[in-house]
């Protein structure tokens, strides 16, 4: 069953539970007892998730309530004993995870819509940046699909994404937590398949991602296109850009905060900043596809690639990124902008070149 469902029915049976020991009189201790077990089952079978801290804090008052509350009276209307001060504790905490619950639903990307319903991931550097690779992959059983044990999971930056995004957003990080109970639709290293048109090669495309953005927060966009026969390449910027990015292993950096005159473009500094990284990530792009070709004779990726029409795609910065890789690389022979933020450009140097078009 859908995890999801499985914690909506735990946290229908709680709240049942609380209000039968609230106001049932005499035939509450039958009803508690099988409530107990209809709980117990379902906390077991339950994926747990630090939204729902509230509920395990009840349910552990709960449990412990004869022995912290012990009754001077003899107990009528339930066969656990629940002291009054609990009835306000227990009904606050269920419904604060029920909160939690519909806020911070389980981050659903089980769903592919394109005929390769199996995709494989892989994480590694290119160019001496980080990089996720999707993929088309060979079939793969419908069990190990269901299985988050053979999935990949949603983070590639662990908690320092969430962090990255409360320095963008000068939000709390606990606001992302929940991105941690996430995993794609692809496994981990699976075999890559082999393109129908076996001489020429799967189709590759090169992603740019957005302005604090990450690796990690097009996965939905990118396995799509893995799951549509495409091999798919998302970079992770160095240039500051990023909410966050290992430039090395072993070494993270957040969002770099920008000045007020920058954000204001006074005199040009705007431009001057936003230029400078654009040209930094269009760098990085053609050092990732550098490497791609370097290790197209060797990895089992990129061996099955065609490397004679690759696309460049982005969103935002990323898409700028994508328009001025294409300029500036004929390597590069088709784009897709979604939402460009032209800002970074320098418009000049567009002037006169009849090979740069793209549907925005």
């Amino acid at each position: 069953m859908h995890r999801q469902a499985l914690e909506r029915l735990l946290l229908g049976a709680c709240t049942c539970q609380l209000a039968i020991a609230f106001i049932s009189t005499t035939t509450g201790g039958t009803i508690s007892i099988a409530g107990w077990c209809i709980v117990s089952l379902l906390l077991v079978l339950h994926s747990p998730r630090r939204e729902l801290s509230p509920l395990y804090s009840s349910l552990c008052v709960w449990v412990l309530c004869p022995v912290l509350f012990p009754r001077t009276t003899p107990a009528t209307t339930s066969v656990w004993p629940l002291h009054p001060a609990f009835d306000a504790f227990g009904f606050i905490s269920v419904a604060l995870a029920w909160a939690s619950s519909l806020l911070f639903p389980w981050p659903d990307f089980s769903q592919l819509h394109g005929p390769y319903q199996g995709i494989g991931c892989r994480s590694r550097r290119l160019g001496g940046v980080e990089c996720r690779v999707f993929y088309p992959s060979t079939d793969i059983p419908r069990s190990d699909t269901k299985k988050t044990s053979h999935l990949v999971p949603y983070l590639h930056h662990g908690r320092h994404l969430m962090k990255g995004l409360g320095v963008f957003s000068k939000k709390p990080a606990w606001l992302f937590h929940n991105m941690s109970n996430a995993h794609l639709a692809a496994l981990q290293d699976a075999p890559v398949a082999s393109s129908p048109a076996a001489s020429i090669g799967w189709p590759l495309v090169v992603f740019s991602h957005g302005l604090a953005g990450s690796l990690e927060l097009y996965s939905y966009v990118n396995q799509e296109l893995a799951s549509h026969g495409n091999v798919v390449v998302v970079l992770n910027h160095c240039d500051g850009s990023a909410c966050v990015c290992s430039p090395e292993p072993g070494r993270v950096e957040y969002y770099q905060q920008i000045t007020p005159e920058v954000r204001d473009d006074i005199n040009g500094a705007g431009f001057r900043f936003r230029n400078g990284q654009l040209q930094q990530r269009v760098s990085e792009v053609r050092a990732v596809l550098d490497a791609i070709k370097q290790e197209a004779t060797v990895d089992s990726v990129f061996s099955r690639c065609d490397l004679t029409s690759v696309s460049v795609a982005g969103h935002s910065f990323g898409a700028a990124t994508a328009l001025s890789a294409a300029h500036q690389d004929a390597r590069f022979k088709k784009m897709v902008l979604l939402d460009a933020w032209m800002e970074p450009l320098d418009h000049a140097q567009f002037l006169g070149h009849s090979r740069v078009f793209a549907d925005n």
